[in-house]
C-alpha cells in the first residue's frame, strides 16, 4: 500500500488532501524540495481516487432496453433488479 493510501482513508478525504496541498503550492512560498514532494504526494493521491472512482463505476447499474415495455436494470455484476 503506497503512503498516500495510507494517509487516505476515503475517496472525499483523498480530495480534501488534494485541495490542500493545490491552496499549500498556489499561496505559500516552499522550497523547490518542499514543492516536490507535495506534488509527488498530490501525484499519489490522484491515482488512488482514480482507483476509487473505478471501483465505484463497475457498480454502476446499466438499463437494457431491448424490450421498451419492460426496462430491465443490471448491475455490471450481472443482477437483475
Amino acid at each position: 500500500m503506497e503512503q498516500s493510501e495510507k494517509i487516505a482513508k476515503s475517496f472525499e478525504e483523498a480530495m480534501e488532501e488534494l485541495q490542500k496541498i493545490s491552496q499549500k503550492l498556489e499561496t505559500e512560498a516552499v522550497s523547490l524540495e518542499t514543492a516536490m514532494e507535495n506534488f509527488k504526494q498530490g501525484l499519489g493521491l490522484i491515482k488512488f481516487c482514480k482507483k476509487r472512482l473505478a471501483e465505484a463505476e463497475l457498480l454502476i447499474q446499466e438499463v437494457d432496453l431491448s424490450d421498451p415495455d419492460n426496462p430491465v436494470i443490471k448491475t455490471k455484476e450481472g443482477r437483475e433488479s
